[in-house]
């Protein structure tokens, strides 16, 4: 009888994580809260502690929240305003159905490509002085100071968090991972470690493929990618190592129902290492 029961146990805490994942993204779908635009800029501020000349990529979805005094792009431009000239505003652009993207005979278009990670980052990849890193799967947009920098080299990335990626530039400049509006299922930056430390991560990729890509002014780039093995990466879960951190790390917290997240890309980065060369990875 134990250990039928101990079965259940490591079964329930294997099985856990990703649940929790999921009940969380599902609970805040069918939620949908309002909230002002200066009660976001309260939560970035006072909770977050964004200030000028800050590095952050933010993650946000309108399938969660209701601007119900403001328009996506004000959301845009109250993150600009508080970052100022001197500070770098980054926006995963991640295409749709990006394995079609890959396999299809035509070249990835980035500039005329729409993108699949929702409206407000939509808006922002078109906007003025956005520039769009050139990556068939795993694409961001990025305005401000070092715009050029983080996008620059993505479409050298075989694997689409390396060392050449705006994902892994983001560590290596000190910069912030947000979430307005939506829950830690959403935080992607977690594949920077693996991508850069493959030895320690399950097998979850394909074999390379060839790809032509255009970039946002019209330059035809060629490179080797791989795209995520499907039964593999649903098995992810950032909450499969989310206990491990403190709340000056990384955290997730709701402000009238609605969720939001924040993480230090340096110490998110080193733990979540550290973890994974015990074996404690997002795969379980």
């Amino acid at each position: 009888m134990k250990s039928r029961m101990q079965q259940l146990k490591q079964f329930a805490r294997k099985k856990a994580p990703s649940l929790v994942g999921e009940l969380k993204f599902l609970k805040n779908n069918l939620r949908k809260r309002n909230i002002k635009l200066e009660e976001i800029a309260e939560v970035l501020l006072n909770e977050m502690n964004i200030r000028r000349g800050d590095i952050v990529m933010v993650h946000t979805s309108l399938q969660y929240i209701d601007l119900i005094d403001s328009q996506p792009e004000d959301l845009i431009f109250l993150l600009k305003m508080i970052l100022g000239a001197d500070g770098t505003l980054l926006m995963p652009t991640y295409p749709r159905k990006h394995y079609k993207v890959l396999y299809s005979k035509y070249a990835f278009d980035v500039k005329n490509t729409p993108c699949s990670t929702g409206l407000i980052n939509e808006i922002f990849r078109q906007l003025p002085g956005t520039i769009q890193s050139c990556h068939p799967l795993k694409s961001v947009a990025v305005w401000g100071k070092l715009a050029e920098y983080f996008t620059r080299d993505h479409y050298k990335s075989e694997l689409a968090f390396d060392q050449n990626s705006p994902f892994y530039k983001l560590f290596i400049e000190k910069g912030k991972i947000i979430g307005v509006g939506v829950p830690l299922a959403n935080f992607s930056f977690l594949h920077a470690v693996e991508d850069t430390n493959d030895q320690y991560f399950p097998r979850r990729y394909s074999d390379p493929l060839t790809k032509e890509c255009i970039d946002i002014d019209g330059t035809r780039r060629t490179g080797q990618y791989r795209h995520n093995i499907p039964e593999v990466v649903d098995r992810v879960s950032p909450y499969r190592i989310s206990k491990y951190f403190q709340d000056n790390e990384m955290r997730e917290f709701k402000r009238g129902g609605i969720p939001f997240f924040l993480a230090d890309s340096v110490k998110v980065y080193n733990k979540t290492l550290t973890l994974a060369k015990k074996g404690i990875t997002i795969y379980g």
